[in-house]
């Protein structure tokens, strides 16, 4: 003897299909949010990578001695840092939804609306808004620890989420 089949519904003697009740499908609810140690390790990552290249050439410029070789060593790492971060957080976030250090925590940036990546301006928007997170004593990045979709200043801004990554 067969049940009624789940997908479609209970049935009744008189042959009406009478819905089940619904249950609970993570897949239609999103995928979880990043946590607060994936978003701030990742991040720990991002910044550390232009910083710990500014701090090599701060540390290793001023030994060549010539003025010179000083300030076009810190002129380039400079620029470098620059191109380094708006391709990082800009445009390989933008694209995938993931820069170095989300890609490394196993977080991603997506749309609140869509779920899907925000392109290079949001991305960069996004990271100009971080300012506003910092504005109240940092409260900004302190956020997401009490908010319920776990979002900075910034991202209800850019109407942004860091999600976990598809295991």
């Amino acid at each position: 003897m067969t049940g009624p089949d789940p997908d479609l519904g209970s049935n009744r003697p008189d042959g009406a299909s009478v819905p089940e009740p619904a249950r609970y499908a993570p897949e239609r609810h999103g995928p979880l949010p990043g946590t607060y140690g994936q978003r701030v390790g990742g991040h720990l990552i991002d910044v550390g990578i232009p910083l710990g290249l500014l701090a090599l050439v701060l540390l290793a410029a001023p030994a060549a001695g010539a003025i010179e070789v000083v300030v076009v060593a810190y002129a380039a790492a400079s620029a470098t840092v620059v191109v380094y971060v708006l391709w990082n957080t800009g445009y390989r976030q933008g694209s995938t939804g993931q820069s170095l250090g989300k890609q490394a925590l196993g977080v991603r940036l997506v749309a609140a609306a869509t779920g899907q990546p925000v392109g290079f301006g949001r991305a960069v928007g996004r990271q100009l808004a971080h300012v506003l997170d910092l504005a109240p004593l940092g409260l900004g990045f302190l956020w997401p620890l009490w908010d319920e979709r776990h979002q900075t200043f910034a991202d209800k801004l850019c109407a942004t989420l860091v999600v976990q990554t598809d295991v």
